[in-house]
């Protein structure tokens, strides 16, 4: 869209896409940002390891949607995973970006932290 690769109808087209999809996507920005973070603020990590599993010698990473996905043996919760804080990195862009093209950048605010809410 950036690029004007589109026609007027088909930009109409994907705006009118990303304008119905945009509330179901901020919730699923919302859903990641809140239930994989880390300790230390910006960090993320694959929650839902089971560090006490005697049948596997590295737990599933199931909430990657990558099961078999190369982590730490022994999870913990000071772990970081960097490919979710990537992921979560694309994903606040792109919001950033539809945002931008449908106006409501306004409404960016409500998805950054809140020192007074700790939210």
């Amino acid at each position: 869209m950036k690029r004007n690769k589109f026609t007027a109808t088909e930009r109409d087209q994907i705006s009118s896409v990303l304008e119905w999809a945009f509330v179901r996507l901020e919730a699923w920005f919302q859903w990641f940002n809140t239930t994989q973070s880390g300790k230390n603020m910006s960090s993320y990590f694959w929650h839902g390891r089971d560090n006490a599993t005697m049948r596997e010698l590295n737990p599933k990473t199931l909430t990657s949607g990558l099961d078999d996905y190369p982590c730490a043996s022994h999870p913990i919760e000071d772990e970081r995973h960097l490919d979710l804080r990537c992921w979560m990195f694309l994903a606040a862009d792109c919001m950033h970006s539809i945002s931008k093209l449908l106006q409501k950048e306004h409404e960016l605010g409500k998805m950054h932290f809140d020192d007074a809410h700790g939210t």
